[in-house]
């Protein structure tokens, strides 16, 4: 059953609930009241506001992009060049050996051998390359395949300069140092310009 009251006179009704919607008369004033839906079938909730309407505002979060940092490139250091050459020199041809150098000259347009002699004496010379940096002497002997020779100056203990009559001439000679560790010789070239001078500097730089 549902009980409501006549909005007029406000006498108690009640109708059964096959009833709602349908006009009934008040028994006190007959006027005609609509049977309203039960209590139970009306659900109570709020008044829904422009506000409770709206969407829920989008909260937008700026993430910082991760940064990429490049790392410089490394330094390739060039063992050949990391120190200062104080001294370069190759042994000369003409100037080392005037007389050998002529003979073949002469001999060459004879003899197609002879020039296979003078070019692979070039080539030695060109493959044979002696320095001298603030700390060591280095000879480098090869062309395809090098060998390498290393004597520091703090451990030479002999240099030995020769010079024969067309070498002083021409300014060239020969240059040998020897070491308190090994026996023998460790680096000897021929031919090669100013020798009094390459040794004058190895014995600047023995103490430094």
């Amino acid at each position: 059953m549902i009980e409501f009251s006549c909005p007029k006179c406000s006498q108690s009704m009640a109708s059964p609930d096959s009833l709602v919607g349908e006009a009934e008369l008040c028994p006190k004033c007959n006027l005609s009241v609509t049977v309203p839906m039960p209590a139970a079938a009306v659900v109570a909730s709020a008044p829904v506001t422009a506000a409770s309407a709206a969407p829920a505002p989008v909260v937008q979060v700026h993430m910082p992009m991760a940064q990429v940092v490049t790392a410089p490139p490394l330094a390739v250091v060039n063992t050949d060049h990391a120190e200062d050459s104080l001294y370069k020199a190759s042994p000369a041809m003409f100037r080392n050996d005037p007389i050998r150098f002529l003979f073949l000259v002469l001999l060459s347009p004879l003899f197609g051998l002879t020039l296979l002699l003078m070019l692979l004496w070039w080539l030695s010379c060109k493959a044979t390359r002696f320095s001298i940096t603030p700390t060591r002497s280095v000879l480098t002997r090869g062309i395809l395949s090098k060998h390498t020779n290393e004597v520091r100056h703090v451990d030479v203990r002999n240099i030995v300069v020769n010079q024969g009559f067309f070498q002083r001439l021409f300014g060239v000679g020969s240059l040998s140092i020897a070491t308190a560790s090994q026996a023998g010789v460790e680096i000897k070239i021929s031919g090669i310009r100013s020798p009094k001078r390459a040794a004058e500097l190895i014995r600047q730089h023995q103490s430094s």
